[in-house]
């Protein structure tokens, strides 16, 4: 094996075409992730978390342990 194959790496140091592309749709995600944390915890503050947006009963604990940023109830998320 030549020292260059020993050495070279099959990941290139240029960015990819497409990353500008992947960061943003990455940043997106954090923003809309971010806002969905801001509104749960506005939902802490004035009492609402935890109750369905749909039609006000508790969402429940199992679904709030699997699914802490729902924001409706098992029934209306089937409708």
């Amino acid at each position: 094996m030549s020292e260059d194959a020993a050495t070279s790496s099959p990941v290139s140091d240029s960015p990819a075409p497409d990353s500008p592309l992947r960061a943003e749709a990455a940043l997106a995600g954090i923003e809309q992730r971010l806002a969905e944390v801001a509104g749960a915890l506005g939902r802490l503050d004035d009492g609402t978390y935890g109750r369905c947006d749909a039609c006000g009963a508790p969402i429940g604990e199992p679904l709030l342990a699997l699914a802490p940023l729902a924001r409706r109830c098992e029934r209306c998320e089937k409708r």
